[in-house]
């Protein structure tokens, strides 16, 4: 995979990339006017115009993913929240005789919010919680350890025995981890409308800024999306319509 720019390194340059395309458009301040009118215009530019807004609006990177977490099926799952090629969380689903359990095991020393009055249940952290260094509900603490998300067993003479936070909710796991030594919270989306253990993960997503928490279930404003959805309509139109002038010029 390519190297990713993040915001810091990529923005000051974008930004006076854009002043020189006013300059030579004339000072025009309009970019749609920008994007219809400069034909001559390399297709890389125009998608980096329509990308600057969502690098300066947006400090968190989303992503979306879906994966069943059925213990019979024993579903496991290596996140990477960070896309950096190194892997953070590991999500599995298993059954071993009758006990059922979907956890979560934090790799390469990161770590998992846990709720320490139901240990080793992981917090089900809900939208109005924000994921920090403090504590949301003051009974949560980090650790590196594996946690459970829930759990069903057998016990005799108690019969079915179910544990955990992650029943009958759609919640999210508290995640905290490293980039370039300095630390970033996120959070992992967890749906189980069902009572036994089970779900599926929804997304992830990050905090682009260190030492800042970040809302659990937060993810980037709807308008950046659609601005970078429209920067990529443009950029395929204009590509389209230099290969049919290249097409046009080998027929004549």
């Amino acid at each position: 995979m390519g190297e990713r720019l993040s915001p810091t390194e990529f923005y000051p340059p974008a930004i006076q990339l854009l002043r020189w395309i006013l300059e030579v458009q004339g000072g025009r301040r309009d970019k749609t006017l920008i994007v219809c009118e400069g034909n001559h215009m390399n297709a890389k530019l125009i998608l980096l115009i329509s990308i600057i807004p969502i690098l300066a609006d947006g400090d968190i990177v989303f992503t979306p993913f879906s994966g069943d977490l059925t213990p019979e099926n024993r579903n496991e799952y290596i996140l990477d929240i960070n896309d950096d090629e190194s892997p953070d969380f590991r999500v599995y689903a298993e059954q071993i005789l009758q006990m059922r359990s979907v956890k979560i095991t934090p790799l390469n020393s990161n770590e998992i919010l846990f709720d320490n009055e139901f240990l080793p249940d992981v917090y089900a952290a809900t939208a109005s919680d924000t994921i920090s260094q403090d504590d949301p509900i003051g009974t949560t603490s980090w650790h590196s350890r594996e946690g459970v998300l829930s759990w069903s067993d057998i016990v005799f003479p108690e019969g079915l025995l179910v544990s955990g936070q992650f029943l009958e909710t759609n919640a999210y796991v508290g995640v905290c981890f490293k980039i370039d030594s300095n630390t970033h919270y996120g959070w992992i989306g967890i749906d189980n409308p069902t009572s036994q253990p089970g779900g599926t993960i929804t997304g992830f997503a990050y905090e682009t800024n260190p030492n800042t928490g970040i809302i659990a279930g937060a993810i980037p404003e709807p308008g950046t999306v659609a601005l970078f959805s429209i920067g990529s309509i443009g950029l395929y139109l204009v590509r389209k319509k230099k290969n049919n002038r290249t097409n046009h010029s080998t027929l004549r």
